[in-house]
């Protein structure tokens, strides 16, 4: 009886291949971020409460506003000076100072040309 031969028909075996190398492992502190929170610089949040008033004392809190944002402005400037480069948004407290001002001074004058011409209908009568 003819069998065929197993030996003769296997197709030849390869050595299994050897696994690829793995990275190591980061520690899982550093695999996410590559610096913590606690080190990387924070906005003062007077620095964004100064701008904010001073943008709402243009929208219709004139005066209130340009008061508010002078006023967290400068003390947002004194905080984030006396930091040594833990907290920024000077510039943000520099515009909130520079746009209150300009909003206090032109509601000043507003008032005060409204306040002349109230008087001067006043004195017609």
């Amino acid at each position: 009886m003819n069998q065929p031969d197993p030996d003769r028909n296997a197709s030849p075996q390869l050595p299994p291949r050897p696994a690829a190398p793995r990275p190591p492992a980061l520690p899982q502190a550093l695999s996410t971020q590559p610096y913590s929170d606690a080190l990387m610089p924070q906005t003062n949040p007077w620095a964004i409460v100064s701008l904010c008033a001073s943008l709402l004392g243009w929208c219709g809190l004139f005066g209130i506003g340009g008061l508010v944002g002078i006023i967290a402005g400068v003390a947002a400037r004194n905080q984030i000076l006396a930091s040594y480069g833990t907290q920024t948004g000077e510039g943000l407290a520099i515009v909130g100072i520079i746009l209150g001002a300009i909003n206090v001074l032109f509601t000043c004058l507003v008032a005060s040309c409204v306040l002349s011409a109230f008087r001067a209908l006043l004195a017609g009568f």
